[in-house]
């Protein structure tokens, strides 16, 4: 075999092994083992160099509700595609996301603020209404 056969099969080597474990990762967060599918696309905590790597983890980071940790991994992704827009498409669905959550709390707060002062009136009125008799 001569040197730029041997150069051949090893790149081949790694592009199989890298698909490999990115099908792999993908089984296991389908199946729910998120993980299990973080730690294979992490080996030895290092980050994947991949951007469809790179996106997997960025999806198993917001399924855990890490989103902070997620953005950054897709705009590494980003970066490393050149602009996809996959990955900015990924992005943007982020930050609405997070937009809404924010959006929703609020209200929540809201809602319980204003329950919390009708019920304070209720009570008072309901204690003034004793007082009278």
């Amino acid at each position: 075999m001569s040197e730029s056969d041997a150069h051949f099969a090893e790149a081949a080597i790694r592009v199989f092994a890298l698909r490999l474990r990115l099908a792999r990762s993908a089984e296991m967060a389908l199946a729910g083992r998120l993980l299990k599918a973080e730690e294979l696309l992490m080996p030895n905590g290092s980050l994947p160099q991949t951007a469809a790597e790179l996106d997997l983890l960025a999806k198993i980071l917001v399924k855990q509700k890490r989103y902070a940790e997620a953005q950054k991994r897709w705009n590494e992704a980003l970066n490393i595609s050149s602009g996809e827009k996959c990955y900015q498409d990924a992005l943007d669905s982020l930050s609405f996301h997070i937009t809404a959550l924010q959006q929703r709390k609020s209200f929540l707060l809201l809602f319980a603020s204003v329950l919390s002062l009708t019920l304070t009136i209720a009570l008072a009125f309901y204690a003034y209404m004793h007082l009278l008799k």
